[in-house]
């Protein structure tokens, strides 16, 4: 990601890139060539150099790449998950509340212009389910598992449109090569009795990312990757204009939505940018990411408590109950 991040800042018309860091000297050198821009192989220079910076380093990296860029007094987006456990998560956030700097998490599917239509969509009718399912080709990454590499995103997701976090939580998991969890299906129950359906794999051959909501009366499939919104709407009985001698028929109405054809990391870049320059929140802050962090651990606690790693039998086991900030 951090080539995609280069590229689209250097296209801001409010932002200067004044150069990129990576360990291997190689990439760093043929990025920077790209833009013109000095190369480092230790970020510590570049942050010398800089107001804002985006880390996209290996998630077990984001809490000490991150801490150096908060603590010298750097805004930093860092991309998601925010950091490999609550405990590193929270650090950034206190960190970046003390050296008086922004921090953002890099939870994309905010950004996913598909994403960004359904509040005009959903109304004011209450959300009673949601579904997602995320699915990639083996072994994407493997510095974490598959419940904070891809599951995280729609964690991160279903809490933003609930609008709370998860009071119940239960989960179950397998992994066929012995680096974690590579297939984990999650169920939440949140305080206002809204259910969430998660499913996360990184065996497949091709990619899916869905999310399925029902409200009363409505049921709105997205798909992030062909930025596509589809609603189905239930119509009542229809008796009065029916021809035939029946009691009543069940119609619907299909609404296909306009969605607009915009980069999601240019929207993500941009709302960055904006905040630090206007001196506003996040769109999607700190907090947010602490949020999506903590539930990840809870929801691997819970497959862990099971026993369902690998190819150990599940045992039975009462379900974990989510302990996340508010």
């Amino acid at each position: 990601m951090g080539q995609n991040h280069a590229r689209v800042l250097s296209q801001l018309r409010r932002v200067r890139l004044a150069g990129v860091a990576d360990v291997d000297e190689s990439r760093a050198n043929a990025i920077a060539a790209v833009y013109g821009v000095p190369a480092h192989t230790d970020f510590r220079e570049l942050l010398k150099e800089v107001d804002i910076a985006t880390i996209a380093t290996p998630t077990v990296t984001h809490c000490d790449v991150g801490s150096a860029a908060l603590n010298a007094g750097v805004h930093a987006l860092v991309e998601k998950p925010l950091a490999s456990t609550p405990e590193e998560a929270q650090q950034l956030c206190g960190l970046a509340e003390t050296n008086g700097v922004k921090l953002q998490v890099g939870h994309i599917e905010r950004f996913n212009p598909a994403f960004r239509e359904l509040p005009t969509v959903l109304g004011d009718s209450r959300t009673t389910a949601l579904s997602a399912r995320r699915l990639s080709p083996v072994l994407r990454v493997t510095d974490v598992d598959v419940v904070l590499d891809l599951m995280v995103h729609d964690l991160d997701i279903i809490c933003s449109l609930v609008g709370d976090v998860p009071t119940y939580v239960d989960a179950v998991g397998v992994s066929t090569n012995g680096v974690g969890t590579d297939h984990a299906v999650a169920h939440l129950v949140f305080p206002d009795g809204t259910l969430g359906q998660l499913t996360a794999i990184r065996i497949t051959a091709h990619r899916v990312r869905t999310l399925d909501i029902v409200q009363k009366g409505a049921h709105i499939e997205l798909d992030y990757l062909s930025r596509r919104v589809v609603v189905h709407r239930q119509q009542g009985p229809a008796s009065p204009w029916d021809d035939h001698d029946v009691s009543h028929r069940e119609g619907g109405v299909l609404e296909k939505v306009f969605v607009p054809d915009v980069e999601p990391l240019q929207l993500e870049l941009e709302s960055f940018v904006g905040c630090v320059l206007g001196d506003t929140e996040p769109e999607v802050s700190g907090q947010d990411g602490l949020r999506a962090v903590e539930l990840a651990h809870a929801i691997r606690q819970s497959i862990d408590e099971k026993g369902c790693l690998g190819s150990r039998s599940p045992n039975p086991a009462a379900p974990w109950t989510a302990q996340c900030s508010t």
